[in-house]
């Protein structure tokens, strides 16, 4: 019970580091390109929550403005992860700038209902947040990445350039790994949707590590996507 209580958020703490590490490795091995751009945005931003989560469970800090910064930051990583499958698929439009509006809806209401962001409870690795209208926010969570998934199908299935394929694969991989086992475990362990965000967060150091091999590969081949 000690070690629980002396030690909670440690585990964001450590996935904070490795995807520190990630991150360091694509500023420095990637080539500077717009998928690079969103990729370092990506990996960025799961660094940040993690770090933040680990702050608000440790230290202990429950002022609402820092749930609030944790959840603007999840909420962005969706979007970020479709417009990057939309460029991938070579889908390059103005337009593709929208799907960050449902994300930015909550960035500017939450504010609005501050009071509201309460934490429940914080473990060694997961933490439980209260927030407002969470079944709206889980619907503009979820149906990006589930896009993002199709289209990353897409792009794998249709590829040719056999190194292009691999590298679109790794992608793929990361987030059917980082995405399918924790829902899969939720449906066995219902309990466990009450730390949905903080869980699925964990797992995604899987794709930060799938982003983090598709930048620094990407750069190998000039003709390839991304560049």
């Amino acid at each position: 019970m000690d070690f629980i209580e002396e030690f909670k958020g440690i585990a964001s703490l450590l996935v904070a580091c490795i995807e520190l590490v990630f991150l360091i490795n694509i500023f420095i091995f990637a080539e500077k390109n717009s998928i690079t751009t969103t990729i370092k945005l990506m990996v960025g931003l799961l660094f940040t929550y993690q770090l933040t989560e680990f702050i608000i469970c440790y230290i202990p800090v429950s002022d609402p403005k820092i749930v609030y910064l944790a959840y603007s930051l999840i909420a962005l990583l969706p979007p970020l992860g479709l417009y990057l499958a939309l460029n991938l698929n070579k889908i390059i439009s103005k337009w593709n700038l929208l799907v960050f509006i449902p994300a930015l809806f909550f960035i500017f209401y939450y504010p609005l209902v501050l009071n509201e962001f309460k934490v429940l409870n914080c473990t060694v690795i997961l933490a439980d947040y209260e927030y407002p209208l969470p079944d709206i926010y889980g619907v503009v969570y979820y149906f990006p990445i589930l896009a993002t998934i199709i289209l990353l199908i897409r792009v794998y299935n249709k590829e040719r350039d056999k190194k292009v394929k691999n590298n679109s694969g790794i992608l793929l991989l990361g987030y059917l790994l980082a995405f399918l086992p924790p829902v899969i475990t939720i449906l066995i362990f219902p309990s466990l949707v009450n730390y949905v965000e903080s869980y699925l967060c964990k797992f995604a150091f899987i794709l930060a590590l799938s982003l983090t091999i598709y930048a620094v590969r990407n750069k190998q081949n000039k003709k390839s996507r991304g560049n």
